[in-house]
């Protein structure tokens, strides 16, 4: 369930959430504010929100702004999903939990060498597609992260496991990735 329009600031000139003001743990970012769809994450929008453990962001944004989520020191993960094109400078800096990041971008969005400043406990940058792995590692500005860059472990919770037959009875096509990109 979206997090309610009212925990956010947002010009609908620009179809930019330009702060999120509300007071939740878990943030479902809408994918439209008062009928109008949400393009941009604005500079800032989430910044030193330590509290917020989880964001999800909708397929509409394309762009995340300067700072969006700096200094959000409870979120461990994070995905972006494959419609962003463009992270702004220092997007996740100071974010000192963040573990992990899945893109799913299948071209490298543009970022600048800054964007996870200080984030130490960074380990992965899951990377669904097997193809789109080489442009992210290619690409200038995130090969400086290649050594973090991967394809991810399909977690159980992608699989139905009979106990008492011991038989895979089912598996999530799309967790896993029934599109040939994805092998």
């Amino acid at each position: 369930m979206a997090t309610p329009e009212t925990s956010f600031t947002f010009d609908s000139a620009t179809n930019k959430i330009t702060n999120f003001i509300g007071t939740e743990t878990t943030v479902d970012i809408p994918s439209t504010i008062g009928g109008v769809p949400v393009y941009t994450l604005g500079d800032d929008c989430f910044n030193g929100r330590t509290l917020i453990t989880s964001i999800i962001i909708p397929d509409s944004v394309t762009l995340i702004g300067i700072a969006c989520f700096n200094g959000c020191t409870s979120l461990t993960s994070i995905t972006i999903p494959g419609s962003v094109n463009s992270l702004g400078d220092r997007c996740f800096a100071n974010c000192t939990n963040l573990i992990s990041i899945t893109m799913l971008t299948k071209v490298a969005p543009s970022i600048n060498s800054d964007i996870f400043l200080n984030d130490a406990a960074l380990q992965h940058i899951y990377i669904p597609s097997v193809k789109s792995i080489d442009s992210y590692k290619n690409n200038s500005s995130w090969s400086i992260y290649a050594s973090l860059i991967s394809k991810p472990i399909t977690p159980q919770s992608a699989f139905t496991f009979n106990e008492t037959t011991n038989t895979l009875v089912s598996y999530d096509y799309d967790y896993i990735g029934n599109d040939p990109e994805y092998y």
